[in-house]
């Protein structure tokens, strides 16, 4: 049991590391990176104190790999929830950005040819 928690907390130590170091070349953003930060510092928490999790399961009423599981589904529905969130802004962004360019290549014809009625 002591060495999954061993590989449990270094596990999570490992991912919280690539983690930061992505925010720090700037490949991950770090409002996307909270959810993955709090989450591996809660997997290295629990790994290593094992009572907080029966603590939890004692306070929920639920047993350990219940626990373990109903977090897991927490945190992929907050992950999806999340990117779900993301794409609606990029949609509407991305809708606004096209009606804006459709605007500006209108002006640019309407330019184009107010300067050759001026040519001729």
């Amino acid at each position: 049991m002591l060495n999954l928690k061993i590989i449990i907390g270094v596990t999570s130590f490992t991912l919280l590391c690539i983690i930061l170091e992505l925010i720090r070349r700037g490949q991950l953003k770090e409002r996307y990176a909270l959810l993955w930060l709090f989450t591996c510092v809660g997997v290295f928490l629990f790994s290593f104190s094992p009572k907080l999790i029966k603590l939890l399961a004692d306070i929920t009423g639920m047993y350990y790999l219940s626990i373990i599981s109903f977090f897991s589904f927490m945190f992929v529905l907050l992950v999806l929830l999340h990117f779900s969130v993301v794409l609606s802004k990029l949609h509407d962004r991305n809708k606004s950005l096209t009606q804006q360019c459709a605007l500006l290549e209108h002006r640019l014809m309407q330019l184009e040819a107010k300067r050759e009625g001026e040519k001729r």
